[in-house]
């Protein structure tokens, strides 16, 4: 077993924190299915990050839901 995701999720929020000066938030929208797991917030902008183990892949609602986004800037 690899590294679960909430590790994942841990470091990246320490990262953000420690070099972009910022906060993450945990996403969830039991509306809509497929939204990334966390929402960066730092000078820089905001911006929504769907976290993958190395192993992990993107499920097609998810793919979805990013292309979404995308296309709202």
């Amino acid at each position: 077993m690899g590294v679960r995701e909430n590790k994942v999720e841990t470091y990246l929020s320490e990262q953000v924190h420690e070099h972009l000066f910022g906060i993450t938030r945990k996403w969830e929208s039991p509306a809509h299915v497929g939204v990334p797991d966390q929402i960066v917030i730092c000078p820089a902008g905001v911006f929504f990050i769907e976290v993958k183990t190395h192993d992990g892949k993107l499920e097609s609602w998810q793919q979805r839901e990013i292309i979404r986004l995308n296309n709202h800037g």
